[in-house]
């Protein structure tokens, strides 16, 4: 971005770099979201979210046994498949594989059908928001899972095992009103409890401040955008825990 010397003739201040704006927007979102508005860069961060996501899903999976998993299929009242019970580990292992690969997939999926969402919600309240920009605002604002995804794998290096349900339901990581449920704690509330979490609500303060800012909407408007597709996720996810 060209300036003026104090003798008026231009000089060229250096563009932020991907990783720098990684740390301001953690740091300083307020001053750092107008300047990604101006040059809307994503493929560092996105690619970020999803490598951390990859690895705390890849890790976790190795840390389930085969019998977790047989427990788990009676549990549903389902049948476990015979290759499970013939091979267990052979088949526990491309169960990791496959449940990390399809992990990526749906995260990676998330990431840009939010910035689409969002992008369509801030057009009808007028703005002239891209979806370059949306989709540089989404995971920028989104970076505190790649925080939780951390702490996560760091948690999962010092367990033998971990179980499915805790994976599920979001208790690996104490961060979140479930850590208080009792073990009489329904799926749903627990649900429902796991989604007041620090780390979500710190990207919700992102998210807000971050759409602001680009979006050029009011603060009222960016808020209640975020909050909204936020309640409308907490609904999916307690929904999905009704259900299965």
């Amino acid at each position: 971005m060209p300036e003026s010397d104090v003798g008026g003739s231009p000089v060229e201040v250096p563009e932020d770099s991907a990783w720098s704006l990684i740390w301001a927007v953690l740091t300083a979102p307020s001053d750092t979201f107008p300047r990604l508005a101006a040059r809307p860069i994503f493929a560092v961060a996105l690619v970020l979210l999803l490598a951390l996501g990859t690895a705390v899903g890849f890790v976790a999976m190795g840390k389930v046994t085969p019998e977790e998993l047989l427990r788990t299929f009676e549990e549903r009242g389902q049948a476990a498949p015979a290759a499970l019970q013939d091979d267990p580990e052979a088949f526990l292992a491309k169960f990791q594989w496959f449940q990390t690969a399809a992990g990526t997939v749906v995260a990676a999926l998330f990431y840009l059908a939010a910035a689409g969402l969002f992008l369509a919600l801030f057009r009808l309240f007028g703005s002239d928001l891209t979806y370059r920009q949306s989709l540089a605002t989404a995971v920028h604002g989104l970076l505190p899972l790649g925080l939780a995804a951390v702490v996560g794998i760091l948690v999962l290096l010092g367990r033998e095992q971990v179980g499915l349900e805790e994976l599920q339901t979001g208790g690996l990581v104490a961060s979140n009103l479930a850590v208080f449920a009792g073990d009489d704690t329904g799926k749903v509330t627990r649900a429902l409890l796991s989604s007041v979490d620090l780390f979500s609500l710190w990207s919700l303060y992102l998210l807000a401040v971050g759409y602001r800012a680009v979006a050029r909407v009011s603060s009222g408007v960016a808020g209640s955008v975020v909050l909204s597709l936020w309640a409308v996720g907490v609904g999916l996810k307690v929904g999905l825990a009704a259900i299965f």
